[in-house]
């Protein structure tokens, strides 16, 4: 065997190993890389579970709004009926009598005061 010959074969072992070593290195790379987008599967699931329970919030609260709207408007009802009422009274001359301050004759303006509904 001539000298070339032998230098070609430890050539040939060098560009083999740097062949390696740059494999290995790219595998690395690779298990880096599948580790992260597994860590940003995980943190987009949790978005998700985030935004889901955002959107139940968030019609929960759209039933509760509804439902307080309605609540006002049987209050602004109930306000009316009470002012109808009292308008009745004063028009029939009879007393009017608030039971929770222990007044008598209170006058129309001062239940309407207290019964109003903003």
């Amino acid at each position: 065997m001539g000298s070339s010959q032998i230098t070609g074969k430890y050539e040939k072992k060098i560009t083999n190993v740097h062949s390696l070593h740059k494999i290995k290195n790219l595998s690395k790379r690779i298990d880096r890389m599948d580790k992260r987008i597994l860590e940003i599967e995980n943190e987009k699931s949790k978005f998700e579970g985030k935004v889901i329970q955002l959107e139940e919030d968030n019609a929960q609260l759209e039933k509760d709004n509804i439902l307080l709207r309605n609540e006002n408007i049987e209050l602004k009802n109930e306000n009316i009926q009470l002012k109808a009422w009292i308008d009745e009274m004063e028009n029939n001359n009879i007393p009017l009598v608030n039971e929770d301050t222990k007044y008598g004759n209170v006058s129309k303006n001062e239940l309407t005061k207290t019964s109003q509904y903003h």
